[in-house]
């Protein structure tokens, strides 16, 4: 398996003789390239350079440039995501190298030349490990996401809400996917998507694309995914003849605006700025997620000639700021002050059920250390009580006692009344015999006094 770097940088420079009649008089050509560092000369004789990960010049051919992207193509069928963009100014072969020649299929089988969306998608269907896919066309014109696939609403696609977000806060579409099991069958989609896009003449070409173009293949089977982007060219007004106003006016300023978008939002990834403008544009919208999951490659599209050196030092110029950027490190880092940023949100969360539980388990304390002094209060009265029981049950025994030698007593001298009555001797005195004077009973202990003579 051949490593992929996060972001990489092609360069393919449109073959001079396809120009034909519009090709400029008397040019000698402003490009000096080789395999890898690109030369651009100006007509004042300016020049600068341009470093790429590749350089493919007029002569390679639609097969080569699949060979080329092979890589890419090939991480689909491995569950990984992919992501192919062509830019470059208006005319510069943008649309032939991901559409081929008659992208449309409109023209005689004979002449079409297949492009990079053909090949890929023969590739990743009916290739090695390939099967089945759903296949998704959108376009952004004029700063509205179009379904191409959709059924037309006026003569025109229809446009998407753009309000629905996910939990991550990316933009959820609901465009119309094909399922698609052989190459056949992903071809008449991709006509038919293509076929709907928004095109015009212009002064530059005559079939001009006025729209940004996506097309996504996911697998069925796996989290592959493949995206192939076909960016609308940066448009000199002037030179393709939209200044004259209307709608070719209205379309090459909403093209610029996109692309101003895509080079802010390239510009803030690669100063690592906190905030970057993905939201500016209805493209940098479409784009964010891919853009932070993918490998990323990107073929800019350059004029041979002279007379267009600052526009293709312009293009270059953005493929430069591409090639420095990682777009993956840079979701990564986002992805992890999100984590982190969740993770404190978690740890305050469990902080403040640790000191509710806290109170809470406080609270209880308190109430269990009130019930037991009020337990302790209840048991002290309830010892006081059983005291004063027993008190009164001691009292109880002592008055019965009382009683009972009370009635004892009382008995006692019942029966010495009893036996007085009869003559007996008892209860402690003598028996008086008739006719005998009593005896004195001097009590013991008291001493008879004798009378002196």
């Amino acid at each position: 398996r051949e490593s992929i770097p996060p972001v990489s940088v092609m360069c393919r420079v449109r073959p001079s003789e396809s120009y034909g009649a519009k090709a400029p008089a008397n040019d000698q050509g402003g490009l000096v390239a080789d395999s890898q560092e690109i030369t651009v000369e100006d007509p004042s004789g300016r020049s600068r350079k341009f470093r790429m990960d590749r350089i493919l010049d007029g002569g390679v051919s639609q097969e080569e440039v699949l060979g080329v992207a092979a890589p890419w193509v090939e991480s689909f069928t491995r569950g990984g995501t992919a992501c192919v963009l062509a830019y470059g100014a208006t005319g510069s072969g943008k649309t032939y190298t991901l559409q081929g020649s008659d992208g449309c299929g409109t023209g005689p089988a004979e002449q079409r030349v297949l492009g990079l969306s053909h090949h890929a998608l023969r590739r990743i269907i009916d290739g090695p490990g390939g099967g089945a896919v759903r296949l998704s066309i959108v376009e952004v014109y004029c700063d509205q996401i179009r379904d191409l696939l959709a059924l037309p609403q006026e003569g025109s696609p229809p446009a998407l809400q753009c309000s629905r977000r996910d939990a991550q806060g990316r933009m959820v579409l609901e465009e119309v996917e094909v399922e698609v099991d052989s190459f056949a069958k992903a071809e008449v989609v991709l006509q038919r998507g293509y076929a709907a896009r928004a095109t015009d003449a212009t002064l530059c070409n005559e079939r001009s694309s006025r729209s940004h173009i996506v097309l996504t293949a996911r697998s069925t089977t796996s989290d592959g995914q493949l995206v192939l982007v076909d960016l609308a060219g940066s448009e000199n007004v002037h030179k393709s003849g939209a200044d004259e106003g209307g709608k070719l006016l209205t379309e090459a300023k909403a093209i610029n605006k996109s692309l101003s978008a895509l080079a802010d939002v390239v510009e803030a990834i690669a100063k690592r700025q906190a905030f970057v403008p993905y939201r500016n544009s209805r493209l940098t919208m479409l784009l964010e997620e891919i853009l932070g999951q993918a490998k990323i490659l990107l073929f800019v599209h350059v004029s041979p000639f002279g007379v267009d050196a600052p526009v293709t030092s312009h293009s270059l110029t953005f493929a430069g700021r591409v090639r420095s950027v990682d777009f993956g490190a840079q979701m990564l880092r986002k992805d992890q002050e999100q984590r982190l940023k969740s993770e404190h949100t978690r740890s305050m969360d469990a902080n403040r059920r640790l000191e509710s539980m806290i109170d809470q388990l406080r609270k209880e304390l308190a109430d269990l250390h009130k019930e037991k002094k009020e337990q302790k209060q209840q048991m002290a009265q309830l010892s006081e009580q059983l005291r004063e029981q027993q008190r009164e049950v001691t009292k109880e025994k002592e008055l019965r006692s009382r009683l009972e030698a009370a009635g004892r007593g009382a008995e006692s001298r019942g029966a010495c009344a009893d036996a007085g009555s009869g003559g007996a001797a008892g209860c402690g005195g003598s028996a008086v015999v008739p006719g005998q004077k009593p005896r004195t009973v001097i009590p013991t202990g008291v001493r008879r006094r004798v009378p002196t003579p």
